[in-house]
């Protein structure tokens, strides 16, 4: 009986092994852009009617235009895309520099419809990475070098703009579980302003990790408003709206709030900008300001970082992608995370689980992993979940096909 039980058990594996490794011929597309794609060279020159953020330097009484303002960036992502970790860690690095000139969202497309309706109906993209600075004055597409980010930041921040001044606050209101958010459009020019007013609602440390299983910075959830504006020169508008948490778990000193005016003229760019492809109508980000909702500590975050969504892994190593987008594992595999809790970890759960059966293992010290090396074989989600010592909980998960052999099941 023993013996027959081998038999099966091999020609599974060898069946398993020949449909898997057929992969390595097959290709498709997957909206990622490689990292040879040029990048937007398309320096405009002509003035734009477009606005500023606060500058107490350019933003003086009785300027309809000034030649200084804080540029909002865009960064096009998904959960599934390589060369987007390159992009965000350039977007990072340079925020954290003392005299950065940016404010910058991640848009999530594959995990948030508002972020998919974002990049694909207003921007029209071909794929991610893809970056737009002050709304498509100028686009990058790919993984580029951090001095194209900072050409791109300079240009964009010295273009002539209307002169506006916004303020924004918002407010968390922890019985109803939401958020009310003013804003307040001052035009310092002498014409009447029309434009768009998007405030964007976005976490500091997202609820979604990249593909690197590190979280997003500056997520976009949802808009705190969305609406069109109207100001007569030397005038202001403030605007009022209460936004109700759409998601579990929102942590009021995790939220950063952007506000962003777009001037209501628009202009023909590209989202493929050297080869004049996927056009779209730019409507120019015209000033910016954020706020965070709330001081504290940050939520913790937990991300699987050994194994990827649809690859194919043979013992731990990575051998491409697997048909049908699965993930699958085929022997003895170590499960890593990446961690992180201002508060301090508590513990990590490990947790297994199958149709049948279902396994957890914790770890209480670093380096937060384990081997899976017991017997499985079929379908099962693999769950990874960070307690921290202020009681929040992070998790992250992946449904995986495996096929671990126990030597003693078969001795």
């Amino acid at each position: 009986m023993k013996f027959i039980l081998k038999i099966v058990v091999i020609i599974v594996i060898l069946l398993i092994l020949i449909s898997s490794g057929y992969v390595v011929f097959y290709k498709e597309s997957d909206g990622t852009i490689s990292n040879d794609q040029k990048d937007n060279t398309d320096n405009e020159t002509e003035d734009d009617n477009n606005g500023n953020n606060n500058n107490e330097n350019n933003n003086e009484d009785g300027n309809d235009f000034v030649t200084e303002h804080i540029v909002f960036i865009e960064e096009g992502t998904a959960t599934t895309c390589k060369p987007c970790t390159e992009v965000a860690k350039i977007l990072q690095e340079l925020y954290d520099s003392e005299n950065h000139q940016f404010y910058y969202i991640s848009i999530v497309s594959d995990v948030n419809t508002k972020a998919e309706e974002r990049l694909y109906n207003d921007y029209n993209i071909m794929g991610v990475p893809t970056v737009f600075f002050d709304s498509g004055y100028n686009v990058i597409m790919g993984a580029k070098s951090k001095s194209d980010f900072e050409k791109k930041i300079s240009e964009t921040a010295s273009r002539k703009v209307q002169n506006l001044n916004i303020n924004v606050s918002s407010e968390w209101n922890e019985n109803r579980t939401d958020l009310n958010t003013t804003v307040t459009v001052e035009n310092r020019g002498s014409e009447k302003y029309t434009g768009y007013l998007k405030v964007y609602i976005t976490e500091i440390k997202s609820r979604w990790n990249d593909y690197n299983g590190d979280p997003y910075h500056f997520a976009f959830l949802d808009y705190a408003i969305n609406q069109t504006i109207e100001i007569e020169g030397k005038n202001k508008k403030t605007v009022t709206e209460t936004w109700d948490a759409i998601y579990p778990d929102v942590y009021p000193e995790n939220l950063w709030v952007i506000a962003v005016v777009f001037n209501s003229e628009s202009k023909q760019k590209f989202s493929v900008p050297d080869d004049n492809k996927n056009p779209f109508d730019a409507y120019y980000a015209d000033g910016a300001n954020a706020t965070r909702v709330a001081e504290g500590i940050l939520p913790p975050t937990i991300g699987i970082s050994s194994i990827k969504e649809g690859m194919r892994y043979i013992f731990g190593n990575e051998k491409g992608k697997a048909l049908l987008r699965k993930t699958v594992l085929i022997g003895k595999t170590t499960i890593k995370v990446n961690v992180d809790a201002e508060a301090g970890v508590e513990k990590v759960e490990f947790i297994i689980k199958g149709a049948l059966r279902q396994t957890m293992i914790t770890d209480t010290e670093e380096p937060y992993e384990f081997t899976w090396d017991t017997f499985a074989f079929g379908k099962y989600t693999l769950i990874a979940k960070l307690y921290d010592k202020d009681g929040k909980i992070a998790t992250d998960s992946i449904d995986v096909l495996a096929l671990i052999l126990n030597l003693a099941f078969l001795s």
